[in-house]
């Protein structure tokens, strides 16, 4: 059940955060939930903790698209190769690609380093509305440096021990919709012992016992 609960916490998340954010990622939280199992299956990160990277990425409303893939793609290689978690890796990327003008300051402290005339570039397509192709040389960047680090880590025994754990937790998470219908019942229990008439009829029955 806790499985389940968490599983459903992050889901709901997502969906809360691609509704305040308008879409703005181009990507519906269905669409997200898919990507992060399937980026399950070629990592060591649980897909509740992928959906939270998401949730975290979509704050940056200018990453959109196919470079929302790919950016995903990249906080999964940098947070296995520099040991980072997750959602810390995806605010700092996320940033540096909301603003590439500005990027260098959250990169360097992940270790992630351009060269002055990549800087220069950057920084020109920023400034002249081609803010995607600016995003693209950063994650092209990325890919160099640290690019199937997560893929990597997976094809060892310890990443199949990883998958294996990450596996058998989702074997206790339910569908979506059933989901809501244990939250249904669960809310109709909590209504029910929380009325005073129960409450009442239970001290009766306490006292009997007692007596």
């Amino acid at each position: 059940v806790s499985e389940a609960a968490q599983g459903e916490a992050v889901y709901r998340q997502l969906e809360a955060a691609v509704r305040s954010t308008g879409g703005a990622a181009g990507k519906s939280a269905e669409q997200m939930s898919d990507m992060a199992t399937q980026l399950q299956r070629t990592s060591t990160f649980a897909d509740d903790l992928i959906m939270g990277a998401q949730g975290v990425l979509l704050a940056f409303t200018r990453i959109k698209g196919e470079n929302f893939d790919r950016t995903l793609q990249a906080v999964l290689d940098v947070s296995e190769r520099t040991g980072s978690g997750l959602e810390e890796t995806a605010k700092k990327i996320g940033a540096a690609l909301n603003d590439p003008a500005n990027a260098m300051r959250g990169l360097r402290t992940l270790g992630i380093s351009l060269s002055a005339s990549q800087k220069d570039v950057i920084k020109g397509l920023a400034e002249t509305g081609r803010l995607a192709e600016a995003q693209t040389m950063i994650l092209a960047e990325l890919g160099t440096q640290f690019g199937g680090s997560a893929e990597a880590a997976r094809n060892t025994l310890g990443g199949a021990l990883l998958a294996l754990q990450n596996s058998w937790g989702d074997l206790f998470e339910v569908q979506q919709t059933a989901s809501q219908g244990m939250t249904d019942s669960v809310n109709a229990l909590n209504a029910t012992i929380s009325d005073p008439a129960f409450k009442a009829a239970m001290d009766t029955v306490i006292h009997g016992l007692i007596d």
